[in-house]
């Protein structure tokens, strides 16, 4: 049986704790550990799980023990959901806020993700992610995700929530069975397992991390192809939730091989005409400069072309 390895020992007991997934993440911690030290809340014991790094995350980590009560736990490699729902167990807080090691936290992101817990009916909270990286293709994907963000969001709620910038009450985490195992985009199964047991998810607006995104389009293929396979498994669980129209228009792609080629002998003028709608469309909705609207155009195909084939490649990847 695999034993965990204490480095440092729990100094004290808070209402929140804080758990983050490493594995190796030297190139990100220190970033993230400055701006979680720089917090306007201070009141947490922080959780570090590492997951079996080969390179210097640890070191880099304990580094940090003189200015967090901080636990590290030391595992071989699992990979995330495994470490995650190893953190859960381990937890004892009130509050937990899960976070991953590419963010950067505004100053007030953990007191923005705990303060709408101290309401009854509130199960989780998410933040705001904004982009942090320099390409083109990296600005062009925050804009659409901000966009993303006002079609799932009505008054503060949200359907969903990102897993790696979230706040939850411990009492429910545990209540729904923790995280998944197996193939699945954890994500979505968390969130609406907590909304069926009659919880609000919140989007807290004023909760910002600034997050490393994709900086090229063969990062947005791969990115948004793995979601494809772990919805298509999604799917198979919470089909009700995950086969709406919102959410089966991402696969007009899968059309592509035999709807276009007749558009184009048929009617080339209206195939023209409603390319030509889908950038004005674009254009007006996403914000920025036109070299981003383009290429926000550009990503937003790619991102459903990969996504939908990642779909149907989820149906020959077996879960576990």
């Amino acid at each position: 049986m695999r034993k965990a390895e204490y480095i440092i020992c729990l100094m004290s007991l808070s209402d929140v704790e804080i758990m983050l997934n490493v594995f190796n993440a030297e190139h990100l911690v220190d970033d993230f550990l400055k701006s979680l030290h720089q917090q306007t809340y201070k009141d947490f014991h922080l959780i570090v799980i590492d997951d079996g790094s080969t390179d210097k995350t640890v070191k880099k980590i304990e580094k940090y023990e003189d200015k967090f009560d901080l636990t590290i736990y030391k595992r071989p490699h699992m990979g995330l959901r495994e470490s995650r729902q190893f953190g859960i167990n381990k937890t004892q807080a009130r509050y937990i806020i899960i976070l991953d090691a590419d963010l950067i936290l505004d100053k007030n992101a953990i007191k923005e993700l705990i303060r709408p817990l101290s309401q009854d009916a509130v199960g989780a909270v998410g933040g705001i992610l904004k982009g942090r990286g320099n390409s083109t293709v990296s600005c062009s994907y925050s804009l659409l995700r901000d966009f993303f963000y006002s079609l799932r969001t009505k008054d503060g709620q949200t359907d969903w929530i990102s897993g790696g910038f979230s706040a939850v009450k411990n009492e429910i985490i545990n209540e729904i069975g923790g995280y998944p195992a197996g193939v699945i985009s954890e994500d979505l199964d968390i969130s609406w397992k907590i909304q069926k047991k009659g919880y609000k998810l919140i989007l807290n607006e004023k909760a910002i991390a600034y997050h490393l995104d994709p900086l090229t389009l063969k990062e947005v293929w791969n990115r948004e192809k793995n979601i494809g396979i772990r919805e298509y498994h999604l799917a198979k669980k919470h089909p009700r939730k995950t086969l709406i129209i919102k959410r089966i228009l991402r696969f007009y792609p899968l059309l592509t091989p035999f709807i276009l080629p007749a558009i184009i002998i048929i009617s080339l003028p209206i195939f023209l005409l409603l390319l030509t709608l889908s950038v004005i469309i674009i254009s007006c909705l996403i914000k920025g400069s036109i070299k981003h609207k383009i290429m926000a155009w550009l990503t937003f195909n790619i991102m459903n072309f990969a996504y939908s084939t990642g779909f149907v490649l989820g149906f020959f990847k077996k879960s576990n």
